[in-house]
């Protein structure tokens, strides 16, 4: 199940500030599923926002409703210490996913100097600048809303399993998430939010995890947890690992309900598989059991 807030209510979640929330002076990777209610309005709708809007640094990811300039369109926003951002301020999506109800999975990557959206595993919209360093903005991040809870700025909707790593993923990988392969089978996640209903707690750090009205949503459908192991690049593979690694560098042994296959004679579409069998879950509201989740993974019950 994922987190659901209520845009008129201002239900949200915060992550307490730590140094895992880094936004590194190189690659990295933030990314995960949102859905909305719906779209209308003439603001924006925040789902992650770091520090205030004009803050040096913060960090800031919206939509734009349907009656306001852009509309139904995606932006991701970046503010290093000394003011320095890509673009005009915001990297803005060409097309428009606020006109969508549906789950989708979104993801921004810096790669080198440049920062890029993905939809749905595509890439829309990207700015280079070669200024902007690390973000650290040293307080709570906030799912759900804008950081000053302005009520114009709040999210109606859904997010499910989200997280950060500190390089670029690369297009495949981005790809494989939103066919629905979740984020603990690309390493390595500095932090993970699978946002399992009302367990408000992060896998990694751990992070501290606050919920503030935010009430269980249906997860998105189909997604492909690991049953045994994670999967890591076959070059870092021991000598238990297939000798035959996909062209992604991912090797397996079994082919999941996507149809994301290998062995140790053939290769995934996406090159990208677990080291052993996945377990494709569609989770309902009340329903929590994950059996065959890897024993690195807290269990459900």
């Amino acid at each position: 199940m994922g987190w659901h807030v209520d845009e008129t209510s201002g239900h949200h979640v915060t992550i307490g500030d730590n140094a895992a929330l880094t936004l590194p002076d190189g690659d990295w990777t933030m990314g995960g599923w949102i859905k909305l209610d719906d779209n209308t309005g003439n603001r924006y709708q925040y789902f992650l926002s770091w520090s205030g809007f004009s803050s040096d640094p913060s960090f800031q990811w919206f939509f734009h409703e349907a009656l306001q300039a852009d509309a139904n369109k995606l932006s991701v926003r970046v503010r290093d210490a000394d003011g320095d951002f890509y673009g005009t301020g915001n990297v803005m999506s060409t097309g428009t996913p606020g006109t969508s109800t549906a789950w989708q999975h979104l993801a921004a990557v810096r790669s080198g100097s440049t920062l890029t959206q993905y939809i749905n595993g595509s890439a829309d919209g990207s700015e280079t600048d070669v200024s902007v360093n690390s973000c650290d903005a040293t307080t709570a991040m906030y799912l759900g809303m804008r950081s000053d809870n302005d009520p114009n700025r709040r999210l109606g909707g859904a997010m499910a399993e989200w997280a950060k790593w500190d390089r670029a993923l690369s297009t495949d990988e981005l790809a494989a998430l939103a066919a629905g392969w979740t984020p603990d089978q690309f390493p390595t996640p500095v932090w993970q939010l699978r946002m399992w209903g009302d367990e408000y707690s992060e896998m990694r750090v751990p992070l501290t995890v606050t919920n503030n009205g935010s009430t269980a949503a249906d997860h998105p459908g189909g997604l492909i947890y690991p049953s045994a192991a994670i999967a890591v690049p076959a070059a870092a593979a021991g000598a238990e690992e297939s000798s035959s690694p996909s062209s992604g560098g991912y090797s397996s042994s079994s082919t999941s309900s996507e149809g994301f296959s290998s062995s140790s004679s053939s290769t995934s579409s996406m090159g990208i598989s677990s080291s052993s069998s996945s377990t494709r879950l569609t989770p309902q509201n009340g329903q929590k059991s994950m059996s065959g989740m890897s024993p690195l993974h807290e269990s459900h019950s």
